[in-house]
């Protein structure tokens, strides 16, 4: 056997590996927001608490999201992510025994929350970049689309899957006892997983800045990089109704805990159809403009969602909802890829990691205390009618973004100076 067919061999059974521990991570943490969300809105019967946990994973990104980015760019890239998923089955097991001995509180849900978002801050810049560690930058894009399809599949089978052990016994006991388990079995496939030699990660290589903060001052001085994350920031922070799904599920629909399962698979639906579409067909010209359009719709299906009255009519709203976001999740991921060099790739995935999660998270504290005094249907339309708003600004404010073409490696080559404001980042000799 060749070098270069053994070193094809290894990424590909990289690959494989790769998207396993994905598939595994991702149903555990779907499975998990379901059971944590049902059990939290059974115990209080207010949408508050619903925020609260949201806000509580925020926590971690926001304090160590620059920290675990450096690291990711120093340390040994599968034990960081080993170590994520360590926190994740601790979460999970804490709740199976409380639920055991008939313990369980939101004091336990909240905590339970803050070792998810622990393990998101931990896993997220390390679990990024290994894929490029193990594919390279040439097939890079297109393998960020599978890992994205993958990735949707367990989000559709994951909150259909809670749901449903939520159900079977009543309490989600059995759901948490299997999310332990997926975790442990995570553990010990990414314990076989090997990279392929490549280039040094010694963050000195050919890059200046070395600091925690560099990857924040990179991606503030790269329009189309902060532009694009900005966007989707703002516009999932009001826009986004995922937390609000169990009222949903209780209060309009009807239905049980599986019902909420099948709400929260509709638009990683939505999004598998649509990042399978892609991992076939490219984004391609004109990246920047369907960006800003996928937003728009986006937006728009929220706003259709606030007067859903049927289930199936909602499901189908939520399926656009999640195809519009796989668009901008797949161009925002492979843009951070291609525009960043490898040297302090991880850091700059931190910084996108921390918009997506302030996004998130922030965004079911709004919708939360939002429901809490507006009510649930005008805080999911106004939420939506914001989006659009944003979309259409964001289309103004950031030329480069509105004139992004094709997304290539030589992007990183055209962006290499500073595209806005360099005065309040102006440390590029400092060492932090």
């Amino acid at each position: 056997m060749t070098a270069q067919s053994k070193t094809t061999r290894q990424i590909q059974t990289g690959v494989v590996i790769y998207g396993s521990v994905v598939v595994l991570g991702t149903i555990v943490f779907q499975m998990l927001i379901v059971a944590m969300g049902w059990l939290a809105y059974d115990i209080s019967r207010s949408p508050i608490p619903l925020g609260i946990i949201g806000l509580i994973q925020f926590f971690p990104s926001l304090l160590l999201f620059l920290v675990f980015g450096r690291i990711a760019d120093i340390y040994e890239r599968r034990k960081i992510v080993i170590l994520a998923r360590l926190f994740t089955a601790s979460g999970s097991a804490l709740l199976f025994v409380l639920l055991s001995f008939h313990q369980v509180s939101l004091m336990a849900l909240y905590f339970t929350a803050l070792l998810l978002g622990l393990a998101n801050t931990v896993e997220g810049p390390a679990a990024a970049v290994l894929l490029s560690d193990i594919v390279g930058v040439q097939d890079l894009a297109r393998s960020v689309a599978r890992i994205s399809s993958l990735r949707q599949l367990a989000k559709v089978a994951g909150p259909a899957l809670g749901g449903l052990l939520y159900t079977i016994h009543g309490d989600g006991i059995f759901c948490f006892g299997i999310a332990t388990l997926l975790s442990a079995l995570s553990v010990l496939l990414l314990g076989w997983l090997r990279i392929p030699e490549a280039e040094n990660i010694n963050p000195r290589n050919g890059v200046g800045e070395s600091g925690i903060f560099s990857g924040l001052r990179y991606v503030w001085r790269q329009e189309i990089l902060f532009s694009a994350m900005s966007l989707d920031l703002v516009a999932v922070f009001f826009g986004s109704v995922t937390i609000l799904l169990p009222i949903f599920a209780k209060e309009v629909f009807h239905t049980d805990a599986f019902g909420l399962g099948i709400l929260r698979s509709a638009p990683a639906l939505g999004s598998l159809l649509m990042a399978s579409h892609l991992s076939r067909n490219s984004i391609g010209e004109r990246a920047g403009r369907k960006l800003i359009c996928a937003v728009a719709i986006f937006g728009i299906a929220t706003c259709v969602f606030a007067f859903s009255r049927k289930l199936p009519f909602a499901l189908l709203t939520l399926m656009v909802i999640g195809a519009a976001n796989s668009v901008s999740v797949i161009t925002r991921q492979t843009l951070v890829q291609v525009l960043t060099p490898l040297s302090f790739r991880g850091r700059v995935v931190a910084v996108s990691q921390v918009f997506t999660t302030a996004a998130n998270q922030l965004g079911d504290l709004e919708s939360g205390f939002a429901t809490a005094y507006l009510g649930l249907f005008p805080t999911v339309f106004l939420g939506g009618a914001t989006s659009l708003l944003v979309a259409v600004a964001w289309f103004y404010l950031f030329p480069k973004l509105r004139s992004l073409g094709r997304i290539t490696p030589s992007l990183l080559d055209q962006n290499d100076e500073v595209s806005h404001s360099d005065l309040y980042f102006s440390l590029r000799g400092s060492r932090i």
